[in-house]
């Protein structure tokens, strides 16, 4: 979404999506954020504001600003009046700030929602060997290990800026490890969506890829903005004995990163405890939706959102809980 001010000049990028009924990727459906595996067919058509990469990045001429956010916020909301959708949501905004913007304009519940915990990795070293050095002992020894593994097997890795390095047989194996976590979006799914980076964002995709013996082993889609670095879309084999989703996930992007002057890298959500060992912190994630009923909904959600601060606690992340979602 291309968004233009008065006299038709560029004001901002922003992505969304909209869905006549509950779509394949879990991360993009309105109901994740009601939880206890809720299937809300009340609320389609929907229209989610998200990036693959769980962010919603507002790129304007001056990089992101208040004034970018709400006018892509204001964009949504007439696409939503236009196209008569009952739900609308901005599930994953970084700040609690952009929350509370985005609920002004679309006349959502003014009360923030934490609705994940996003991994983050500060590269304050110098080299690869300053990471691991970061990292405790036992941690390291075990990282060195995965890594002789790897190369030791004759894998290795291609770095490839853009989408050339995504195609049927990525993903097959991201569709065959989403399957395995209860996703079942299929191959031609991603295919679908290899597309829309290619068309929208190729210049800031960067992909690793393994491969052993001329086949592919696995694959890691990243998104560049500046210097952070968001490493999204995995893609590997069930009992790989390589080691080859730390080795993609995890270490070439951190080598490549040191390299290319990235100073942030973003992991995702989930499996906190095997990227906190890894070194990573949390910073939280705030949602916003503007519901076709106000109740039950909002309860629900607050709810939810309660579950989550609580999982990134158990996860051994230090933080509050948000007085927004109490």
């Amino acid at each position: 979404m291309c968004v233009s001010g008065p006299a038709g000049e560029f004001v901002a990028l922003a992505p969304y999506h909209v869905f006549d009924d509950s779509p394949a990727f879990a991360l993009r459906r309105p109901e994740l954020l009601l939880g206890d595996g809720s299937v809300g067919t009340e609320l389609y058509p929907a229209i989610v504001g998200v990036l693959d990469g769980v962010h919603f990045p507002v790129i304007g001429p001056g990089g992101p600003s208040d004034t970018a956010f709400r006018a892509a916020a204001e964009a949504l909301r007439e696409i939503a009046r236009q196209d008569e959708v009952r739900t609308l949501s901005m599930p994953f905004l970084d700040s609690a700030e952009s929350a509370t913007i985005a609920a002004g304009v679309l006349g959502a519940d003014p009360v923030p929602l934490t609705t994940a915990g996003v991994c983050v990795l500060d590269a304050n070293w110098s080299d690869f060997d300053g990471y691991l050095a970061s990292l405790h002992r036992d941690r390291r020894s075990a990282a060195r290990a995965e890594i002789r593994r790897f190369e030791g097997s004759g894998s290795r890795v291609i770095v490839t800026h853009g989408t050339g390095g995504l195609d049927e047989a990525t993903a097959e194996l991201q569709a065959g490890l989403q399957a395995r976590h209860g996703t079942r979006s299929g191959a031609e799914v991603l295919l679908r969506g290899y597309d829309l980076l290619r068309s929208t964002v190729d210049d800031a995709v960067l992909t690793f890829r393994g491969e052993l013996d001329g086949a592919v082993t696995g694959i890691v889609v990243c998104l560049r903005d500046r210097e952070t670095l968001y490493v999204r879309a995995v893609g590997v084999p069930q009992g790989d004995p390589n080691f080859t989703y730390f080795n993609l996930f995890f270490y070439a992007p951190i080598r490549w990163g040191i390299a290319n002057g990235i100073s942030r890298f973003v992991f995702g959500t989930g499996t906190y405890l095997a990227k906190r060992i890894r070194g990573c912190r949390v910073e939280p994630k705030y949602g916003v939706v503007a519901w076709p009923e106000r109740e039950p909904h909002r309860g629900l959600a607050r709810h939810r959102a309660v579950e989550v601060e609580e999982e990134l606690r158990k996860a051994g992340f230090a933080g509050d809980r948000s007085e927004r979602s109490a």
